[in-house]
């Protein structure tokens, strides 16, 4: 990476071969330096539930990385949208309970159901990227502040989703997220990046 000290990077890759796949973030990690694996269902065609991804999340444990799934579950005719629902990720949680695992969006419109899987998995992190922005001026809005509080900032992570989202944006409304919920200084600090800074190796 250019900037490491700016940019920390995530690998993508296919399960299907777990013995490549060891051998391709072994690469990643220690040539590459890249921080985690970074997985989207539907457009990998990857059920998170799959045996393959068992396998997978066993070896980020082993490595010591988190892996972060896409969870804004969308219809495509080619993949069943069950299979990106945040069920699916918590299935895999609590057959690798060592594994490190964020769940995008915070699972989308399948918000609550997101909250009580990681109420159940304390190895599940939620990451708030895209849904700030998205459902601001909803009901949903304001059930990401109540998720935040519940949950707990040490689980929460802000994340913009830039270029989709503008940067100065998604602050704007993350912060208007935190202020609205009274978040204390410390717990921003998590929810802003010390949660995420906790998973990396960094």
């Amino acid at each position: 990476i250019k900037y490491p000290d700016k940019l920390i990077g995530f690998a993508s890759v296919n399960p299907s071969d777990s013995r490549k796949t060891e051998k391709i973030l072994n690469k990643c990690i220690e040539e590459y330096r890249l921080k985690g694996i970074k997985i989207h269902p539907r457009l990998q065609k990857i059920d998170p539930g799959d045996r393959k991804m068992i396998a997978l999340a066993r070896i980020a444990a082993s490595l010591n990385i988190p892996i972060l799934f896409d969870c804004f579950p969308q219809w495509d005719k080619d993949f069943p949208i069950v299979r990106t629902y945040p069920e699916r990720i918590a299935e895999l949680a609590y057959k690798v309970p060592q594994a490190k695992i964020i769940i995008a969006h915070a699972g989308g419109y399948k918000l609550w159901d997101t909250f009580f899987i990681a109420r159940a998995n304390a190895n599940i992190y939620l990451d708030f990227s895209f849904s700030i922005c998205y459902f601001r001026g909803s009901s949903l809005w304001q059930d990401l502040g109540f998720i935040l509080k519940k949950i707990g900032a040490k689980r929460c992570i802000y994340g913009s989703d830039h270029p989709e989202i503008p940067l100065a944006q998604s602050l704007q409304y993350a912060k208007e997220l935190t202020d609205n919920i009274g978040l204390s200084v410390e717990d921003e600090e998590y929810f802003f990046g010390k949660t995420m800074l906790s998973l990396l190796s960094v």
